[in-house]
């Protein structure tokens, strides 16, 4: 069964409350060296990372532009600005949390990788983006602090976290 992301509701936050969240997962994922020898050897590296500092996440899950690598469910912290519940079902605690994506980049141009982020930021669901990447060129390169969905409708907050770490 692949994991899925609640889309009955959606939790609006400060942008405090979001800078908060960046702050956390960033500081995780940062501050480690890793060693790997492909993604995918990232990847397991980095969820035993989130799982070390007992953060709540799923892997490789489909979202409206495609399937990311990670999405991390923080609790809402106390300065939510609002709550959107587009259902008539009872609360449900995938409505209180806070949603960021993950992107695990080793390779690829920023160019591609500002298309990919594009596609994430058309799904509702997440309140941001973190790029996990061991590519200098994607921390210099994109440096937009948000990107536009690629319809228009909404802007995607992304950090980009460069990982340290030795490629085997």
């Amino acid at each position: 069964m692949q994991p899925t992301i609640n889309t009955a509701a959606q939790v609006r936050v400060s942008s405090s409350a979001l800078e908060q969240a960046f702050d956390a997962v960033s500081e995780v994922l940062g501050g480690k060296r890793y060693r790997y020898h492909d993604e995918i050897s990232l990847h397991r590296a980095l969820a035993a990372a989130l799982r070390a500092d007992a953060m709540t996440f799923r892997r490789e899950v489909p979202l409206l532009g495609g399937r990311i690598d990670f999405v991390v469910d923080l609790p809402t912290p106390t300065d939510i600005t609002g709550t959107v519940n587009d259902s008539d079902s009872d609360s449900d605690s995938d409505s209180e949390m806070l949603r960021l994506g993950i992107e695990v980049k080793i390779k690829g141009s920023s160019r591609a990788l500002h298309r990919q982020i594009q596609g994430y930021a058309e799904d509702p669901r997440l309140h941001g983006l973190i790029v996990a990447t061991t590519r200098p060129v994607h921390r210099t390169e994109f440096t937009a602090r948000s990107v536009p969905a690629i319809d228009g409708t909404r802007v995607l907050p992304v950090r980009v976290v460069e990982l340290a770490g030795v490629g085997l």
